[in-house]
């Protein structure tokens, strides 16, 4: 679905709107869209994925991903706000009235506070653990609102852009693909969300063992280790229900056993 969105972003901005010339002023809305399409939807979503999908990886090169995502994040945004700003001034308009335009600016600001405070707290050893503990509270939520809140600011740029064709009651072709770009940025969020509630995609169910022959191995060896997990459960289950079933004829028939007699005729009673 993401390269889908890559794919499509490119397209629709390209071949509608006159493609990518720097030296153009209005190709620079094209910079604009696509960059903060990649950048804030795809590179933020795909960071926050990192560590509910390589489960099965140690913790390390993933937290190294996660921190690569975000620095690409990092500057295509500030790449796409270049090019849109200079887009205004060189038609000498004032650009920042839109809600639009209001809520990405706060979104990438706040991003980037994050961002610079998230290098300090997590990759700078004398940094205690206690502050990366409370620090983390604060970091995940605000990650999740951030990318959401890019989510909605895309699909106003991409309203914002259709509107200002004659023609989008006709549902025209440009339009139209700016609509498909509009409902794929949906789908991928709620793909993200799925993967965020789901319990089974938590790093934390899973055993924290270090892996250092690769991927596949690892893969290998989380899927005997879930098996092998649930077998235990059953039969612990099992010898639960068989020791319940011992207590309760011997309190029926009045034969001593080695818990409180009284608890297992209540328990039986029940």
């Amino acid at each position: 679905m993401a390269i889908t969105i890559f794919v499509l972003a490119i397209y629709w901005r390209g071949n509608f709107f006159n493609g990518f010339d720097y030296s153009n002023t209005g190709n620079l809305i094209n910079f604009h869209a696509v960059f903060m399409v990649i950048g804030f939807v795809l590179f933020f979503g795909e960071s926050i994925l990192c560590f509910r999908v390589l489960t099965v990886l140690p913790k390390l090169p993933v937290k190294i991903l996660h921190g690569v995502f975000h620095a690409c994040n990092f500057c295509l945004s500030v790449a796409g706000l270049a090019a849109i700003f200079e887009f205004y001034r060189r038609i000498l308009r004032p650009g920042m009235y839109s809600l639009h335009s209001w809520i990405g600016i706060f979104a990438v600001a706040l991003y980037t506070l994050q961002w610079v405070a998230s290098l300090l707290a997590f990759f700078i050893p004398a940094v205690p653990d206690s502050f990366r503990s409370t620090f983390k509270r604060i970091h995940v939520p605000l990650g999740i609102i951030l990318f959401f809140t890019g989510v909605s600011t895309c699909l106003m740029g991409i309203t914002r852009v259709n509107f200002l064709d004659a023609a989008y009651p006709s549902l025209v072709e440009p339009t139209a693909y700016g609509n498909a770009l509009g409902i794929l940025l949906v789908a991928y969020s709620g793909f993200v969300a799925y993967l965020l509630i789901g319990q089974g995609f938590s790093r934390e169910k899973i055993n924290e063992f270090n892996i250092q022959a690769g991927f596949p191995v690892a893969l290998i060896l989380t899927v005997v280790m879930q098996n092998e997990t649930s077998d235990k459960a059953h039969k612990e289950d099992d010898q639960y229900a068989e020791n319940i079933g011992m207590k309760c004829r011997s309190a029926q028939l009045g034969i001593p056993w080695d818990t409180d007699v009284e608890s297992t005729v209540e328990f039986c009673g029940k």
